[in-house]
């Protein structure tokens, strides 16, 4: 069993190294700390979270939702196709961890479905009516408080209670990539939402195509690709370039917020097209449906409801030219108000599809990129309503902090 994991402080080489614990509970969340190669860090994982990946086996497997997709993505040929098209790197980091939880009914093919999220969801679920709604909003410095962009994201789906219970702060620290930051589960090896020590803080929100292939698309997993881009791009432009360099396999948006260049970035994307769309009035915010100029009419239409009025609500609260902080931002995230009929969900809610926090958040995040901090809700339903927990990158690698992070958002 992995034990500790040592860093060093970036500020002060030459003193001696700090020794931290590879895993640790901070409220409800379980820090982990992986670090060096692809199976190695797919070891570290399968040893740490051994217990949590058998319950979660389990849960699959008594879900008619994820244990009939694991079942119709076999009998499609999906599993085959993950196997052909995942990225390298990942293979071996899924090869790691069931090479450790094998044992206790965490497969690979579990490893695979669960990891190649995106496309799994597009072929399976169509029409889309269980697939995930996700809600994010991203700021430049010149309508911050501070010094630094603000990045809100919440990720919807519905009431999947192995996720919620079983909220995760990976840190990662890979051999010849950037130590970056990851919110997820265990097994959660493509994330959906992280930031790096480049100053990126990048998410995924799920689109939905006008009609789904007969054929598969070979190409890349976009949830796939937010991890390659949390390594590898040091800058907004680079990430553009990996991402106009690859296949796509499913229709998805990828926003990117850079802090250290004040950029942002709205990346649609379909099996064949791809548009970059840039903040209006130094803001950058999406649902899940299209509206840049060349993609719009792309992604299936009429676009859901529930993605349009999330939209809408946070054209509604995003005060013209007025600058916000990060409690402020997140106060837009907890909204509960249906902006086509003025009504408000009653405290409480989950999953109404009528609001920005009630379409079944299980996670709800602040990044500020610019200073590496993060403030992350989940534990407990509905997320949005309950304690948001401050985070430093800095500090979960072992550095010297030279900002430090509160320990809560107000």
């Amino acid at each position: 069993m992995l034990a500790l994991l040592f860093a060093c402080t970036a500020s002060t080489p030459t003193s001696d190294p700090i020794i931290l614990p590879a895993k640790e509970q901070r409220g409800p969340f379980q820090i982990i700390r992986l670090a060096g190669s692809p199976y190695e860090m797919g070891q570290q994982h399968g040893e740490l979270l051994l217990e949590e990946l058998e319950i979660g086996a389990d849960y699959i497997a008594d879900d008619p939702l994820l244990g009939g997709m694991l079942t119709l993505a076999e009998l499609q040929g999906l599993i085959d196709f993950a196997y052909e098209h995942a990225d390298p790197q990942f293979i071996e980091e899924c090869q790691g961890m069931t090479s450790v939880s094998d044992i206790v009914g965490w497969s690979m093919d579990h490893c695979m479905v669960l990891n190649y999220g995106d496309i799994i969801i597009e072929r399976l679920l169509n029409p889309p009516e269980q697939t995930p709604g996700c809600s994010q909003i991203i700021l430049q410095q010149e309508r911050t408080e501070s010094d630094s962009m603000l990045h809100g994201r919440i990720l919807d789906w519905e009431q999947i209670d192995f996720i919620i219970e079983n909220p995760i702060i990976f840190v990662r620290s890979p051999e010849n990539g950037i130590p970056h930051v990851t919110i997820g589960f265990p097994g959660n090896l493509s994330p959906y939402q992280g930031m790096s020590m480049a100053g990126l803080s990048i998410a995924s929100n799920e689109a939905h195509p006008q009609t789904v292939p007969l054929e598969l698309h070979s190409g890349d997993s976009h949830v796939q690709m937010v991890s390659t881009l949390l390594s590898q791009a040091t800058n907004i432009d680079e990430a553009s370039q990996m991402l106009n360099s690859i296949k796509h396999s499913s229709t998805e948006s990828i926003l990117i917020a850079d802090g250290d260049h004040n950029q942002a970035a709205a990346f649609e994307m379909t099996h064949d097209y791809i548009e970059r769309r840039e903040p209006f009035e130094h803001m950058l915010f999406q649902t899940n449906h299209f509206i840049g100029e060349h993609t719009s009419n792309l992604d299936r239409e009429p676009s859901k409801e529930d993605s349009l009025k999330r939209y809408d609500r946070i054209a509604q609260l995003l005060p013209a030219e007025q600058q916000l902080n990060a409690q402020q931002l997140k106060t837009i995230l907890q909204d509960r108000m249906d902006p086509w009929s003025g009504l408000e969900s009653p405290l409480g809610t989950f999953d109404d599809g009528m609001s920005v926090a009630t379409n079944g958040a299980l996670f709800a995040i602040v990044f500020e990129p610019t200073n590496r901090h993060f403030y992350v809700a989940s534990g407990d339903i509905p997320v949005p309503e309950q304690q948001w927990y401050g985070f430093s990158l800095y500090q979960l690698l072992g550095e010297e902090d030279p900002n430090p992070v509160s320990d809560f958002l107000p």
